[in-house]
């Protein structure tokens, strides 16, 4: 379908960091999903706009795209999705340094993460939680996210994640 393919196109111009030509895309494919009333799928499209406008340092807007994204996976009842879509909530509030808010946001995600036995997922967001302990000062808790992402890290053989952390 049309949606379909402005979708893919958004993805693409995203991943080559042409943001506002990735941004219109997804607006395209949004609106024919809109139109057509395919509200389940509308969720990615807020999210991978989302993404775009965090990308673009639009935090207010971003946050709004994946408010919208969360709502549509919460009324389908889509927890697996909410989870990446809570990491990128508290992505945003960890860039505008709302901390406790960033805090909440990646726990509601390392819950559902742990839920589904996602280890893999659930050392980003230990390591997101490091982070944001380690700004409000908290070294201890900090240390025991940033352990728990590296033994993951190592359970998975990610060398990168584990130099990362």
């Amino acid at each position: 379908s049309q949606a379909t393919v402005y979708h893919q196109l958004g993805i693409v111009a995203q991943e080559l960091r042409e943001y506002e030509q990735a941004r219109a895309h997804y607006q395209q494919a949004l609106d024919i999903k809109i139109e057509f009333g395919d509200r389940f799928s509308q969720a990615t499209v807020y999210h991978n706009l989302g993404i775009v406008a965090q990308e673009l340092r639009e935090y207010e807007q971003a946050r709004a795209h994946y408010q919208q994204a969360l709502d549509i996976f919460i009324e389908f009842g889509d927890r697996y999705e909410q989870a990446d879509t809570y990491h990128q909530l508290g992505s945003v509030a960890q860039e505008i340094r709302e901390y406790e808010q960033a805090r909440a946001r990646y726990q509601q995600a390392l819950d559902i993460f742990i839920e589904f036995g996602d280890r893999y997922s659930q050392a980003s967001t230990y390591h997101q939680l490091g982070i944001v302990a380690q700004e409000l000062r908290e070294y201890e808790q900090a240390r025991a996210h940033y352990q728990q992402a590296l033994d993951i890290f190592i359970e998975f053989g990610d060398r990168y994640g584990q130099a990362g952390t």
